[in-house]
């Protein structure tokens, strides 16, 4: 049943509830809410950089979805931020979404960049869960640009987390984002969410205080929803910096050279993965 179908200036939202009684947003023509295959990636991307920081007390989120992230977080973190450029999306979670699911959030309607660029405060960790990077007003929230102005955005200690479709990319693709991560944050770790083939990106530019084992026992202590989070580790810190050292010839993706916006769609359109 179609709970909302509205046009705005951001792009059409479209909102309705699954089989499994998910909600389910179509922003622009794309999947953007949330589903069974989902879920364990929206919490993780809650969860993972919360449980990779010592004692966060404030957190944004980069786009709302159906809400599952921002949920999971307010959890456990008080002092809620959120950024979504389309106010339709923020409409369709406030009605359908969880009841209160933003109450107490400090909402801004506005694309990422101009809101961290613009902001006066600083955040313990970011999370960013944009819509796919099949065009320039997403693709450059993957950029080694944006991810210079999110990592002077964190406070001291700070935990940037990144999503990526690996779904959707080569390898040579996923090669590329680590390493323009990686050459902004001087500690990452990606983490591969088994069941959606989705990646994880958590980078700090200090040494994180818990190691790998500890930050999964960490998660699992966070999760509240009742959902197994099966996630594994792809690479740790040291093997992210020695994997950027022995790949000299690996490119950036930068905002004047964006080529995993070029990418991600003949990709999409091709079935090359």
């Amino acid at each position: 049943v179609v709970l909302m179908d509205k046009d705005f200036m951001e792009g059409r939202v479209k909102a309705w509830r699954d089989r499994d009684r998910f909600l389910v947003l179509q922003v622009g023509g794309k999947i953007e809410g949330s589903s069974f295959i989902d879920m364990v990636n929206t919490l993780l991307l809650a969860y993972l950089p919360i449980a990779s920081h010592e004692n966060p007390k404030s957190f944004l989120t980069i786009g709302l979805g159906a809400g599952v992230t921002l949920n999971a977080a307010k959890q456990h973190i008080n002092d809620m931020h959120l950024v979504e450029i389309n106010r339709g999306v923020i409409e369709a979670v406030e009605k359908f979404g969880p009841p209160g699911i933003l109450d107490d959030v400090q909402i801004s309607i506005n694309d990422a960049r101009n809101f961290l660029l613009l902001a006066d405060k600083k955040f313990d960790i970011i999370s960013s869960e944009p819509s796919y990077p099949t065009e320039s007003s997403v693709g450059n929230l993957f950029t080694k640009e944006f991810y210079e102005i999110a990592a002077a955005s964190l406070n001291s200690g700070g935990v940037f987390c990144q999503w990526l479709p690996y779904y959707q990319l080569t390898d040579s693709d996923v090669g590329m984002m680590v390493k323009t991560f990686g050459s902004v944050f001087d500690y990452v770790y990606v983490w591969a969410v088994k069941h959606s083939l989705d990646l994880l990106l958590i980078g700090s530019n200090e040494p994180f205080r818990f190691g790998t084992e500890e930050i999964m026992e960490r998660v699992y202590r966070l999760n509240t929803s009742g959902y197994p989070l099966v996630f594994v580790l792809s690479k740790d810190p040291w093997q992210t910096r020695k994997f950027i050292q022995n790949n000299p010839d690996i490119p950036f993706n930068t905002d004047d050279r964006p080529l995993l916006e070029f990418h991600a769609a003949k990709n999409l359109l091709t079935g090359v993965f």
